[in-house]
């Protein structure tokens, strides 16, 4: 497994995003927790959004707690489909008070945009939370 590993690690390194994207693949299929810290290098730092959004994925799928800090700033990205992985990879890892950390975060000057709304109500519902009602104390 070691020189399996060794070999989709250098594949993240590619210059091709198709080869980064498929060892992304494999190493959330074959769950090589080893290498959910070079995916928290994709995801904070690859300008390509939808490998970043595998990323997000990946780490979901690894339920590599230490990624949530990355999968919470990766939310600022602005993109939906990173958005959407973070949050179900959060949901995924269930760590506590991430729904409202989502949500405090997302909050702009006038209050929560529709955008940050539709992804912190996207995550309570992953994680079976309760009702909005719950944290009114947030706003």
């Amino acid at each position: 497994m070691a020189t399996d590993l060794d070999f989709l690690l250098l594949q993240l390194n590619s210059t091709k995003p198709q080869e980064k994207k498929k060892a992304v693949a494999a190493i959330e299929k074959n769950a090589c927790v080893e290498a959910a810290p070079a995916l928290v290098n994709i995801l904070a730092a690859d300008r390509d959004e939808s490998l970043r959004a595998c990323a997000a994925r990946a780490l979901g799928a690894l339920n590599y707690a230490p990624a949530q800090k990355s999968l919470l700033g990766a939310m600022e990205s602005g993109s939906d489909e990173v958005c959407y992985f973070a949050s179900h990879a959060l949901a995924a890892i269930n760590s506590e008070g991430c729904a409202d950390e989502i949500f405090r975060m997302m909050k702009d000057a006038e209050g929560l945009s529709e955008k940050a709304f539709y992804w912190y109500a996207h995550t309570l519902v992953k994680m079976g939370g309760g009702s909005l009602s719950d944290r009114k104390s947030v706003v």
